[in-house]
């Protein structure tokens, strides 16, 4: 029978124990959902109606079974319609009726137009289940369990309840496409991240790979991303202070959004946990009284307890799911925007970002903006718990609860407070590592030439203090930012003191306030630490959020910087026009490039002045001048690569071109054919033939793996070979050529002009090709030439040979500089192997290994690499910390046993008032002592330590060239990023988390000591899963920073200057562009699995707290007359707190042990790495100098002899260097002249030991090198490469990498070397930074270079040169012979000028010295090999010039 309110709202009944009434039910439970459905499902429906298909395999059947249940859903609630026993009832069960017409509608449009169902049918489906159940209790509980509505009722349950399942259906067995699982799952699959099971299960059993991780959602395609991006940037970026951020929110709204409804659940089910707590309480306390409380109320409060935390689980697991999802879908773009940003901006731009920013850009400020997304939502959050939680206080504690807000105001108030310098203190931060990261890379880039000039200690040195002045920075933001971690321990703790300590007052000065109970009092401490703890985190949360925002400016405004330039005011010819030659324009104006008055420059500097010409199609024109006079800007103009200042510039509109820098640009970890091949397609016979042209196919002979090695592997030679090869392969109309020939021995030159420039036969003929030169030999050959001096064209014509004028004199001094030093030719002889290809076979082999670590490993994370991290903290340290940690989390522990003795001994005398909140206040005040050492130490001193001393660990590394630049760099941004933040940061929250789950679960076993076993056999069983989980992780993990390293590695390669110049004279944007998307696609799956696989197993913790506390509720039911409710309540409290506590343990462990991997990372290159001891041969062949006494200075004449000398690359190898047998005098200069592959630069390898000896012995000063220390041996000589070593420092810097010599010294230097001049024009002077906004050639760079080795003066020289004209070559001759006059020379010699007045000349070939003598003698003999490279040309040159 009813009760007589039953047809009341009531919300109880008066007859029925612990029930609603049937009004409130009909209208809550079932009128309410089913209206909601109604208007929304409608809407849905009328939105699928328009949508296609999305499945594509036949389903009818499983089609007709959900359309059968639908059906009989209808047929069920019409039936209750018609027996509804009375008004209310039947209108609930019309718009049943109503709502079940709409589910079926849903169900059709759901199963045919989307890949996987919306929230709102599911989650309809499962509340009406639960409305459903309370429903039919009412009714069994009346006693109507034999009516028909009744049966009708069960059965509509029953059909709801199979619908859950069939709703619930992955739909991947009906959509033929393969598929993300997260893109099929069901609603119910993605809220407990049930899709992640299959992978976690293959990543324990099996090994993990980009590939085998399968698709993931195309929401994350980064193209798609930038295609709804794109256009509202450029809708923004001229009309907004920022930009960035409104493109965000206006191109992504829907991802943006999705995690509000989530969020705003969890707030909900978070408040109702005090309610739920009072009750619990309340219901124990009341078996103390003479009326206790039935039992069936304590029962249904566990059933309370365990629903509310199952929501709260599920709430925080669906809004992490949609963050995750807006974190990897603002990836995608950002690092999309970024590339394509690289692709499009400036070159000076370019040389500004150099590739350590630029790594930067992508790794750390992306990687800073993503992560932080879950704070976004932090404020709404804070907004719904203090809403709710502030009208449960009032309940509580009545006016008291103004002190809780005024608490909360005073917290929220001092977080800007407190942060108000910590955006400026990142920023600093960021600018430090940027800049130690720029100097990394720039190290690393000039390593093996810096190896052989022994500057790996000053290498060291200069990082070690780059990477301190970071720290510096480092500690500075964390002494900021450890304010407000300290606000965030502290917070919840001080809205506590100051709620309990107003209400303790209240009760003594009003008697007629409710007493403070342990209910009221727990039930308050609940309320304030969940109104607290999002409150104070806030202060955290504030802080990353800065941190975002710095880094979300500093993408903003890279994306903002300058594009390539646009010809605005481009010149466009007609036929009647003339051309500034004197010559009628052409029709085919496309195909010209026309420069009139055409002045070029940027940020205020002109490069060249009032350009007036025409580059003839169809034929060679040849760009000639001294060092620095602007000939590689003339052919970046004719790029378009350069600003137009004034004047015009007309570019062909037809055709394509393809340019070689001069220093060749080849892409990173790239192999030779893949590099010529480019963006073109492999036609082999056209490969073959530019192969041959290029005289690279006796190069292949010669290498193991032919044209598949890398081009990390080739000599400055074969560099420039390939360059030009892939050039040729293209197929281009036009081709622009910066001094590609500088590098190329006298032969392979010959050889490769012949094959290209034959007026018969050459690949080039009746092309566009303009050439950049400082061979004069060549100009008789142009069609055309242009002369420069000063960024100006002083002469240009087809005749310049045979009239007076600046090029003619140009030849006259080449010929005069030639004959002074008695010959008739200057000829370009050796090929560039001076550094690069003497790479030995061990680093080699060293580089094949080093592919293979870290992304293959599979298994957990080793205890040593944990020892590793924390010995580079120091164990004491560590120890230190690991106490203050316990003492600042137990505290908080100890303050409520302490409020509950207060509270029972309070409730009985008041006079105790005094005596127990000065108590209460003394135990805050520790816990704040204790909060702030906690933090301060960790912030302050372990974390720094850590940092330092990975780093130093680190930081030999880049002595290592065979390692790869990209790989190397990645464990200096992004691996030493998560060392410096993430690992500190992770392993501090997991201490005082694990120190205070341990606590708490301490209370809760004391209080309930059965429930004991239930928690031991969950920790026993999440043991088990967290090690199965971690397994997969942490391959995860490894995937996923693995996957950075190619977007890194083509980033540092497009910012490159020529890389850019390169890739955008060969149209081969959108083929880059393309590749960059795929990299992003592999990189987003480990990115997105890793935070999936994270919150599947948080989402497990979360269901087993649920099932923690509905225990405790039911022990303390079960035991309800023995459980004191003191204790209860503290276990209670600790119960609740459980739940994030567990989550967090968990979650922070989860995030040391991904952290971690970058440690391992670290640690498997720093086990790896041999030492520099390892390129010395056994002990024996030799003394040590330093046991015989010797000083240091060392040598002290430089006298050399190769006696029987034999060495080779690789034991299958023949020798290099075979029996060779020579000797040098201190104080002779000798060339080394010889052709490709003759053991020139084997000899320099030896000498400097970059490979060993195999048979006979070097001396220098009578001592054999193989007994001198490495470092010894090559601080001894002075090494002027090809390729100069300047780092990204300043030009002061770069002269004294030692930083012995005074900046006297240094311009003394400059003056000798030509350089004074030029310096002192820069803006900066000495402290003009190398490579950014100055522009050095490469010749002024060669002679930056000679004047460092000015400032070493060592007795010891060795030289080899390229890309320099003859009188600045002339120059450096009389440099050396005046300022290195008794010093020992060795030339590789790049002219044979260079060495045709030296003491000596050696001639080698096949590794044996054939020709041993002064250059006069050797010209003497007859058919003799140096007579033959010197006069190679003559016939075809000396009579034209």
């Amino acid at each position: 029978m009813f009760c007589p309110n039953d047809d009341a709202f009531g919300p109880v009944s008066d007859c029925r124990g612990f029930d609603f009434t049937v009004k409130f039910e009909a209208y809550f439970l079932s009128v309410i959902p089913s209206s909601v459905l109604i208007l929304l499902g409608l809407g849905r429906v009328f939105y699928l109606a328009t949508k296609p298909s999305a499945l594509t395999a036949s389903t009818l059947w499983f089609y007709a079974v959900k359309l059968l249940i639908c059906v009989a859903l209808i047929v069920v609630d019409a039936t209750a319609l018609g027996m509804s026993p009375n008004k209310t009832i039947r209108v609930a069960a019309a718009v049943g009726l109503v709502s079940s017409v709409v589910v079926a509608a849903l169900s059709h449009y759901e199963h045919w137009k989307t890949r996987r169902s919306a929230i709102l049918l599911p989650l309809y489906l499962f509340a009406t289940v639960l409305c459903d159940i309370v429903r039919v209790r009412t009714f069994a509980l009346a006693g109507y369990t034999h009516s028909s509505y009744f049966g009708a009722l069960c059965a509509g349950l029953a059909i709801r309840l199979v619908m859950n399942v069939t709703e619930n259906i992955s739909k991947a067995w009906l959509i033929k496409e393969k598929l993300s699982p997260e893109e099929t799952a069901s609603f119910a699959s993605r809220l407990v991240f049930g899709w992640m099971i299959p992978l976690l299960i293959r990543g324990a059993r099996t090994q993990l790979s980009i590939e085998t991780l399968g698709p993931i959602s195309d929401d994350f395609d980064s193209l798609r991303t930038w295609a709804k991006a794109s256009r509202q940037w450029t809708r923004f970026r001229s009309k907004s202070k920022n930009p960035l951020l409104l493109t965000l929110l206006f191109s992504f709204p829907s991802a943006l959004l999705a995690p509000i409804l989530p969020t705003i659940l969890f707030s909900l089910a978070q408040m109702a946990q005090p309610v739920a707590i009072h009750s619990a309480i309340s219901f124990l306390a009341s078996y103390s009284t003479p009326t206790p409380l039935p039992a069936a109320y304590g029962w249904a409060l566990g059933f309370a307890f365990l629903l509310i935390y199952a929501i709260s689980g599920i709430a925080d697991g669906w809004y992490m799911l949609e963050s995750n999802r807006a974190s990897a879908v603002l990836r995608g773009f950002l690092i999309e925007a970024i590339y394509r940003k690289s692709l499009a901006c400036h070159v000076e731009v370019a040389k500004d970002m150099g590739s350590g920013k630029s790594g930067n850009m992508m790794s750390v400020e992306t990687e800073k903006i993503v992560a932080r997304m879950t704070s976004l939502y932090q404020p709404l959050s804070i907004l719904v718990l203090s809403v709710l939680g502030f009208y449960q206080l009032y309940r509580q504690i009545g006016a008291s609860f103004v002190a809780t807000l005024i608490g909360c105001l005073i917290l929220m108030g001092g977080t800007p407070l407190l942060s108000r310098d910590v955006g400026a203190a990142q920023a600093e931060w960021t600018a430090s590592t940027e800049a130690r990261q720029k100097l990394t890379a720039s190290i690393l880039r000039n390593i093996v030439p810096g190896r052989l000039m022994a500057y790996t200690d000053a290498f060291y040195r200069m990082i070690h203090g780059a990477r301190e002045r970071e720290l510096e920075a480092y500690g500075r933001f964390w002494h900021r930012t450890s304010r407000m971690l300290v606000l965030a321990s502290w917070g919840a703790e001080f809205l506590s003191l100051v709620t309990i300590g107003t209400y303790a007052v209240v009760t003594i000065v009003d008697s007629s306030a409710p007493p403070f109970t342990t209910a009221r009092l727990f039930t308050v401490v609940a309320i304030v630490n969940l109104i607290g703890m999002p409150i104070t985190e806030l202060g955290e949360s504030f802080a990353y959020i800065i941190q975002a925002w710095v880094s979300l400016k500093r993408v903003e405004t890279f994306l903002l910087a300058e594009d390539k330039p646009t010809l605005s005011n481009t010149e466009t010819s007609t036929s009647a026009e003339k051309d500034p030659n004197g010559d009628k324009a052409h029709l085919d104006d496309d195909s010209r490039t026309i420069f009139t008055n055409a002045s070029f420059g940027h940020a205020g500097t002109t490069f060249l002045h009032d350009l007036t010409t025409t580059i003839p199609p169809n034929t060679l024109t040849i760009v000639i001048g001294s060092v620095g006079c602007g000939k590689s800007t003339l052919l970046h103009a004719a790029l378009g690569e350069v600003t137009l200042l004034t004047g015009a510039l007309h570019l062909p509109r037809t055709g394509n071109t393809a340019y070689c820098s001069q220093d060749p640009w080849l892409p990173t970890s790239s192999s030779i054919r893949t590099t010529i091949l480019f963006v073109s397609s492999y036609d082999a016979g056209w490969y073959t033939t530019v192969v041959r042209a290029l005289a690279l196919d006796r190069d292949f002979a010669e290498m193991k793996a032919g044209d598949a090695t890398m081009t990390s592997q080739l000599s400055g030679g074969q560099r420039a070979r390939v360059a030009l090869a892939r050039a040729v392969y293209s197929r281009a109309d036009r081709y622009l050529l910066d001094d590609v020939f500088s590098a190329l021995d006298a032969g392979t030159e010959e050889w490769v002009w012949g094959a290209l420039f034959d007026r018969e036969s050459g690949l080039l003929r009746g092309k566009t090709v303009v050439l950049a030169t400082h061979g004069i030999h060549r100009v008789e050959k142009a069609d055309f030439v242009i002369m420069l001096s000063n960024g100006r064209i002083v002469e240009q014509g087809t005749d310049l040979l045979e009239r007076d004028g600046p090029t003619r004199e140009l030849v006259r001094n080449f010929v005069s500089h030639r004959n002074e030093l008695g010959t008739d030719q200057a000829n370009t002889l050796d090929d560039a192997e001076a550094e690069k290809a003497t790479s030995d076979e061990a680093d080699e082999e060293m580089a094949e290994d080093l592919l293979q670590i870290d992304e293959s490993k599979r298994e957990t994370v080793g205890w040593s690499t944990y020892g590793f991290y924390f010995g580079l903290v120091g164990w004491f340290r560590a120890l230190l910390y690991l106490t203050l940690g316990a003492v600042s989390t137990l505290i908080p522990l100890a303050i409520n046993i302490y409020q509950d003795s207060w509270t029972s001994s309070f409730v009985d005398n008041h006079g105790l008032l005094v005596r127990y909140f000065g108590g209460y206040v003394a135990f805050e005040a520790v816990a704040l002592f204790a909060a702030i050492l906690f933090v301060y130490y960790a912030t302050g001193v372990a974390m720094p330590h850590g940092a330092r001393g990975v780093h130093a660990e680190l930081a030999p590394l880049t002595v290592i060239e065979a390692a790869g630049v990209g790989k190397i760099l990645n464990r200096f941004n992004s691996d030493l990023n998560i060392i410096d933040v993430g690992l500190p940061t992770a392993i501090m929250g997991v201490t005082q988390i694990g120190i205070a789950m341990f606590g708490s679960l301490i209370v809760i076993t004391v209080t309930t000591p059965w429930i004991g076993l239930l928690i031991f056999g969950i920790v026993v069983t999440f043991s088990v899963v967290q090690y199965f989980y971690t397994k997969t992780s942490a391959q995860l993990r490894r995937l996923d920073l693995g996957s950075r390293t190619p977007l890194y590695t083509l980033l540092a390669d497009t910012v490159d200057a020529d890389g850019l110049r390169t890739l955008r004279a060969f149209k081969t944007e959108e083929h880059f562009t393309n590749l960059n998307s795929t990299r992003i696609q592999a990189s987003q799956k480990p990115f997105f699995l890793v935070k999936a696989g994270q919150r599947w197993f948080v989402g497990q913790i979360k269901m087993s707290v649920a099932v923690i506390n509905a225990a405790l509720i039911y022990f303390a039911v079960a035991l309800r007359h023995n459980t004191s409710t003191g204790l209860f309540a503290v276990a209670l409290i600790q119960a609740t707190s459980l739940t994030e506590r567990l989550n967090w343990f968990f979650t922070t462990w989860v995030d040391v042990e991904m952290c971690i991997v970058a440690a391992e990372r670290i640690k498997e290159f720093v086990d790896w790495a041999p030492e520099e001891a390892s390129s010395s041969p056994p002990s024996g062949k030799g003394s040590n100098p330093e046991k015989q006494g010797k000083i240091p200075l060392w040598p002290a004449q430089g006298g050399i002899v190769f006696d029987s000398v034999v060495a080779r690359y690789r034991p299958d190898l023949p020798p290099a260097l075979d029996e060779l047998s020579f000797q040098i005098r201190a104080g002779e200069r000798v060339g080394i002249v010889g052709r490709t592959g003759s053991g020139k630069s084997t000899l320099l390898a030896t000498l400097f030991r970059k490979i060993n000896v195999d048979e006979g012995r070097i001396l220098v000063d009578g001592t054999d090198i193989s007994g001198i220390p490495l470092n010894m041996l090559r601080s001894g000589m002075t090494l002027i490469p090809q390729d100069p070593v300047l780092l990204e420092i300043s030009v002061r810097d770069n002269l004294d990498i030692e930083g012995k010599h005074s900046d006297e010294e240094i311009w003394n230097a400059l003056e000798l070397s030509s350089m004074k001049t030029i310096v002192d024009q820069l803006p900066s002077k000495l402290d003009e930074v190398v490579s950014g906004s100055s522009r050095f050639s490469r010749g002024q760079k060669q002679l930056l270079a000679l004047a460092r080795a000015l400032l070493r003066r060592k007795p010891f020289n060795c030289r080899a040169t390229s890309s320099i004209d003859v009188e600045t070559d002339h120059a450096i001759q009389r440099t050396l012979r005046s300022s290195f006059g008794s010093a020992t020379i060795i030339t590789i010699a790049h002219r044979i000028s260079t060495v045709r007045d030296y003491d000596r000349i050696l001639v080698l070939d096949n590794g044996c010295v054939v020709e041993n003598g002064s250059p006069d003698s050797l010209l003497e003999i007859p058919g003799g090999i140096f007579r033959r490279l010197l006069h190679g040309e003559e016939e075809a040159e000396v009579d034209d010039l």
